[in-house]
């Protein structure tokens, strides 16, 4: 199977690891240990043909190994969209804040007080 765990070399944020936590999160860990169903496509005979050639070129072992490979990236294109959609909003939804210790303990404070005249 050809699957690849190398990240593209240049990529929307420059965080490496973003590339390999998506690349975990949609990767099986082995397609062996998928419970497999079948599913019949209809295609063009061009499409047919460039799927062949992909197979017969060394790249797959199976045209089934190509699908499964063009859905997994699909998956993880769309995944990292919701990531980047994600961070997007997040950088959107104002300015930062530093969170320290300081910040914590403050947030602990004002939650007691806040419960505490709640109680009274």
């Amino acid at each position: 199977m050809r699957m690849s765990t190398q990240c593209p070399k240049k990529t929307f944020f420059p965080a490496a690891r973003l590339c390999h936590l998506l690349t975990f999160a949609v990767r099986p860990d082995s397609v062996s240990s998928m419970n497999m169903t079948s599913l019949n496509v209809s295609l063009p005979k061009a499409l047919k043909e460039y799927i062949e050639g992909q197979v017969s070129g060394g790249a797959y072992s199976t045209p089934s190994e190509y699908v499964r490979e063009l859905i997994r990236e699909d998956q993880k294109r769309r995944a990292q969209e919701k990531l980047e959609s994600a961070l997007l909003e997040g950088l959107s939804s104002g300015p930062a804040a530093e969170i320290n210790r300081d910040y914590w303990t403050g947030k602990r404070k004002n939650l007691r007080h806040k419960h505490a005249r709640i109680e009274d």
